[in-house]
């Protein structure tokens, strides 16, 4: 099976690197939908025949975008929103990487924002996410996610411990190509941009 990782098409908070989470309602700018409709050939090209995407409105824009012009079958899936910020969504990305950067890995694992979500239970759901997905009989799926869950998928993926997580950035538009053989995960591609 191979699993194709998308981040979301760009919005203006990714512009100006503003913290979002779940219920966000901003839309895609020019450049998103321009992104989106280059995964929608992308997905073509790739013959990705099912596509599983976060709820929120970026993501789900996204996967709207793309299936409009290369039907597939949908499913929307809450595992894979983005994580919790609680207090601090709407905030800079400069804010969080302020406290962010003064912790060890492991306290950033078990960090909680006030009212918001550890990494760790993110984490979590993104494992159920991924055994759900991958229980599809499709043998290549499209996801459509978030750059947060894509860093704390990077652990889960290569088994190398969470500190893998904070060593990648996810671009907007861009796919990271895994192949699931033998119950494990090769990457074989890396937030590859797509022409």
């Amino acid at each position: 099976m191979l699993l194709y990782f998308f981040r979301h098409g760009e919005t203006e908070s990714d512009v100006k690197s503003i913290m979002s989470g779940p219920g966000d309602t901003q839309p895609l700018n020019a450049l998103g939908i321009t992104q989106s409709e280059k995964i929608a050939e992308y997905c073509r090209r790739e013959n990705i025949s099912t596509i599983f995407s976060s709820p929120e409105h970026r993501a789900a824009q996204t996967m709207n975008i793309c299936t409009s012009k290369h039907p597939c079958i949908t499913t929307i899936v809450k595992e894979l929103e983005s994580r919790n910020w609680g207090d601090w969504t709407g905030k800079p990305w400069s804010f969080a990487d302020e406290i962010l950067s003064k912790l060890s890995v492991m306290e950033r694992y078990a960090l909680r924002p006030p009212n918001g979500e550890t990494w760790e239970e993110m984490e979590q759901r993104i494992r159920k996410a991924l055994v759900m997905m991958t229980a599809s009989d499709a043998d290549k799926i499209g996801i459509i996610t978030h750059g947060g869950i894509l860093r704390a998928l990077m652990p889960i993926i290569t088994t190398n411990g969470i500190e893998e997580g904070i060593r990648y950035s996810f671009t907007n538009g861009n796919v990271t190509k895994v192949r699931r053989e033998n119950n494990g995960y090769v990457v074989e591609t890396l937030n590859e941009p797509i022409l």
